[in-house]
């Protein structure tokens, strides 16, 4: 579900959760062991933070960008055109300080509270990833719920998460804000290039099931 550029805007994530193919997923899930309680939580689009104007694929050339260790992350960054390079979370701020890294990448949110903004102050709103959570418990404790008790967490985990989506949304651009005002400086990129470069992204999973990002399109053009 976390593939690049696949969704228009937030909501598309609640249209996936939403439909024929996201039911058989949480049914496969349960028979593995693992209850899918809700996989709607939006918490932002995925911004790059570095010293470069990044407008198009061409401009990362070369650029060495924290990834998570991650196959769907490495394989994107790398489509993108630039140099994913693992590194802790935590080791983010004196990576880009330092030099061992040139660039990051994540919502604002989250760059705003590692303050990585405090030593890169270029930020290309590729939104490459609209990142979101999922909530899963046991499926064997799940079972020893009443039926009142397992509706209630369901119904709520999903009601939830469209309002955490919800306000997420809305406080995105408090956050573009509040870098702003830090001294970062924004600039749009061209989607279409980045779109059209991580087109590969999908051909490098052959474990996937035989036409699932086709059948994932099929069901969020609706």
């Amino acid at each position: 579900m976390n593939g690049p550029f696949l969704y228009n805007d937030y909501t598309y994530i609640q249209k996936l959760a939403d439909s024929g193919w996201h039911k058989e997923m949480i049914t496969a899930c349960s028979k593995q062991g693992i209850k899918i309680l809700a996989m709607n939580w939006y918490f932002g689009s995925r911004y790059i933070i570095s010293d470069r104007v990044i407008k198009a694929p061409s401009d990362m050339t070369g650029l060495k960008i924290r990834v998570p260790q991650n196959k769907m992350w490495i394989e994107t960054l790398a489509a993108m055109g630039g140099n994913p390079t693992g590194l802790d979370l935590s080791e983010v701020y004196s990576g880009l300080a330092q030099g061992v890294i040139d660039a990051a990448e994540a919502p604002l949110s989250t760059i705003f509270g590692h303050k990585w903004y405090e030593v890169k102050k270029k930020f290309a709103a590729t939104g490459h990833f609209r990142a979101f959570l999922g909530l899963e418990m046991s499926q064997v404790f799940f079972d020893t719920l009443s039926a009142a008790a397992q509706a209630v967490l369901t119904e709520e985990a999903e009601n939830s998460g469209k309002i955490c989506s919800k306000l997420t949304a809305q406080t995105e651009s408090d956050w573009q804000k509040k870098l702003e005002e830090a001294g970062a400086v924004f600039n749009d990129v061209d989607i279409k290039a980045f779109q059209d470069a991580c087109a590969v992204v999908y051909t490098k999973f052959p474990e996937w099931s035989p036409g699932l990002y086709d059948k994932i399109k099929k069901e969020l053009d609706k």
